[in-house]
């Protein structure tokens, strides 16, 4: 979908913009590569209903029978989904590595490792809301908006809070290695990135 086309394009924009300022050696073209491609699969958990601007210009049917050609070729789960569109496209272990890293699950065990390229991964991700690029802050109220209310018990709130301040951590960790501070990425900071991207040689 041009929506989750556009996600990609901004986190991998985010982490572009990182590698681009980190002061020590690391694999920029294994973190670009994962970021374009780790959300691949996601149509499978998108509600459709939710964003009708997204659907444009095709519809709602048309993205309902991709979503359930998807079902049917990958199965019901967009995480394995990304992972199987990712090996089609035959990119390296690495970059594999990393798509399997991103998730909420993961951040206290890339915190905990100190592993950047991991860290970085998941940061940018949760630096693009579903219509763009914002603080972390905005980022992290965004998620309570949407995913508190389905899950209001105690143990998915204290989870979602260990999450939150490990995100803020991360940033803190990541930054100590940047010349360039947080309020630095933004939309019209990536402005030139987002088209270069779509010219971007995945392998």
């Amino acid at each position: 979908m041009p929506s989750l086309q556009q996600h990609q394009l901004r986190v991998a924009a985010v982490a572009k913009l990182i590698c681009e300022n980190f002061t020590n050696h690391i694999d920029s073209k294994s973190i670009i590569t994962a970021c374009l491609l780790h959300d691949m699969g996601n149509i499978l958990k998108s509600d459709l209903t939710l964003f009708p601007d997204f659907l444009k210009p095709e519809g709602l049917e048309y993205w309902q029978v991709v979503k359930e050609e998807f079902r049917e070729k990958y199965g019901d789960d967009e995480h394995w989904a990304s992972m199987l569109i990712s090996k089609e496209l035959g990119v390296k272990q690495k970059v594999l590595d990393l798509i399997d890293g991103i998730g909420f699950e993961n951040i206290e065990k890339h915190f905990s490792a100190k592993d950047l390229e991991n860290m970085i991964c998941e940061y940018a991700d949760c630096r693009v809301a579903p219509h763009g690029v914002v603080s972390l802050d905005e980022r992290l109220t965004d998620l309570e908006e949407r995913y508190g209310f389905r899950y209001p018990d105690s143990d998915h709130k204290n989870m979602r809070q260990k999450f939150y301040d490990l995100a803020r951590r991360s940033e803190t960790y990541i930054f100590k290695n940047l010349i360039i501070k947080p309020k630095d990425i933004s939309a019209e900071a990536l402005n030139d990135t987002i088209p270069e991207l779509r010219l971007f040689e995945i392998s």
